[in-house]
């Protein structure tokens, strides 16, 4: 048996006293976080660790979620202060972005870009190279998801 192996084998065994100890039907809330003082333990301070370790390492679909919402926020929301690029230099952007969104199997279906952007401004190129970097993004995750 390796570390790896012996160390999954206390954690389970941790859980499962765990489990037994918070179900035990004599004990009430109070008797439990009683216990816990006696220990030198806070419960309070105690379970929001362990609710921040589960957030972490095992999710809730809605956290899951907003953890998603906020990468995609952060990804829209780009610094308009960068310093200004040729109009050449972001549709070569955007032709990448979308070569490897088709490499993933996606349609590209922007209408400025079937237009070969003549008639998009540059802040038009910028939001639609934007929104395709999340489209990108978003895709890859999928994937990558979808490989585990």
């Amino acid at each position: 048996m390796n570390s790896r192996d012996k160390r999954s084998q206390e954690d389970a065994a941790f859980l499962n006293n765990l489990t037994s100890f918070l179900s035990d039907e004599h004990r009430s809330l109070e008797d439990i976080k009683q216990s816990l003082r006696e220990q030198g333990i806070d419960p309070d301070s105690a379970l929001q660790e362990f609710r921040n370790t589960l957030a972490e390492h095992a999710p809730t679909w809605r956290e899951k979620a907003s953890r998603e919402r906020q990468r995609a926020n952060e990804t829209l929301s780009y610094d308009r202060t960068q310093p200004a690029r040729s109009r050449e230099e972001i549709v070569t952007e955007i032709r990448e972005v979308a070569d490897g969104m088709r490499s993933l199997g996606a349609p590209i279906v922007a209408g400025a870009y079937h237009r070969n952007f003549e008639e998009a401004t540059e802040d038009d190129l910028e939001t639609l190279l934007n929104d395709l970097k999340v489209q990108w993004d978003l895709m890859q995750r999928k994937q990558e998801h979808g490989d585990e």
